[in-house]
């Protein structure tokens, strides 16, 4: 064994004497490791939120635990200073150094929130925040008294900035900023935003999210596009399948890890969909720029849905159907929250009955802040 070797079996054997073991932390990060294995009860999907450990899983006596939680606590300094990836294959990716997003928010750390508190402490160093919070890649800075970090995307592409400044106990937070939607919203920028349909990812299957209705009605995928995180990442993204459920129409947003469902009547209604288009976990202390109009149609007495903006032009709305659904179809149009003048639904014998959106069936100030 060399001197350095020593120096540093030393240096654990006597902080193991030291320190008390956090067990709640362990437990925590070996659940983690176990979702993270996929061996979660039933087979479900791991946890994408916990990466806290990669590598097996040991069993240890007492005083071997208490060397390995607060070795990482005494050597992340020294060992992740300069490490740019948090991802289990460690290949190395560069963060960049400005934002790319459409808006950054500024990150409240007084109490009121703890969706994204990277505090470096609790979370075991740099690598261990970029974990928690699942970025692809990262680095870390010190400067004097004040040091930053930044988590990006697998694609290095920045997500949040955050700035620390050195105290008796380490690194202090100090403010950061995170990537958010135009308004921030949940919804990451896509090429057409008001476009229903695929946004450059695989949908999640509708056996996770939506099973067939009676009769085996076939579920129909309405929607699915990326989310940002409260840390600013785009991590993943949702999925939005809609399908006949006895006398009604059956909705299901989001992923195998969380789903909202709703019910529309089976008569021709109009209704405000809006709170459909994202999961309520997405939307704490955030907004939604876009408004869901829908009306369900199983005798096909409705000709079409349309908008009327308030600049004089018109947005047509989209046919949702299957040939399992025994003739009924979903009108459906996707609008921005401000602009719309009229919700227009025009009958198969000419008819029209033309809404403000704040009168349809449904409608939530909420939603839109």
């Amino acid at each position: 064994m060399n001197d350095l070797e020593t120096r540093l079996r030393d240096a654990l054997a006597t902080t193991a004497e030291e320190r008390d073991v956090d067990v709640a932390l362990l437990h925590r990060a070996t659940r983690a490791r176990i979702r993270e294995r996929g061996l979660t009860p039933g087979g479900g999907l791991p946890d994408r939120r916990s990466r806290l450990l990669h590598g097996p899983v040991l069993v240890a006596a007492a005083a071997g635990v208490a060397v390995a939680v607060t070795a990482g606590a005494l050597l992340w300094p020294a060992l992740n200073q300069d490490a740019d990836v948090a991802g289990p294959d460690h290949s190395r990716r560069a963060v960049d150094t400005t934002f790319l997003c459409p808006q950054q928010v500024a990150v409240a750390f007084d109490g009121s929130q703890d969706e994204f508190v990277p505090d470096l402490q609790r979370l075991r160093g740099p690598a261990g925040v970029a974990r928690e919070y699942g970025a692809g890649t990262f680095a870390f800075d010190e400067s004097g008294d004040r040091a930053t970090l930044r988590l990006g995307n697998e694609d290095g592409t920045l997500g949040s900035v955050t700035t620390y400044v050195r105290s008796d106990d380490g690194w202090a937070l100090r403010s950061a900023e995170v990537c958010t939607g135009f308004g921030n919203t949940a919804d990451a920028p896509t090429a057409e935003s008001l476009r229903l349909g695929e946004h450059g990812v695989t949908p999640y299957p509708s056996v996770r999210l939506l099973t067939p209705g009676d009769r085996g009605r076939a579920s129909v995928l309405l929607d699915d596009r990326p989310v940002y995180d409260y840390s600013g990442l785009v991590r993943d993204h949702r999925s939005i399948y809609v399908g006949p459920c006895e006398d009604r129409l059956c909705w299901a947003t989001g992923t195998p890890d969380g789903i909202v469902s709703s019910r529309m009547p089976g008569r021709p209604v109009l209704r405000d969909m809006t709170g459909v288009l994202h999961l309520p976990d997405d939307m704490v202390g955030r907004v939604s720029t876009l408004r869901l109009w829908a009306v369900y149609d199983p005798d096909r007495t409705v000709d079409s849905l349309t908008l009327r903006l308030q600049d004089g032009s018109v947005r047509e709305g989209r046919t949702v159907t299957d040939p399992t659904w025994d003739g009924a179809v979903l009108r459906v149009v996707l609008g921005p929250v401000d602009g719309v003048d009229r919700v227009v639904v025009r009958s198969t014998d000419g008819t029209e009955v033309a809404e403000r959106p704040e009168d349809v069936v449904g409608y939530d100030p909420r939603t839109s802040g």
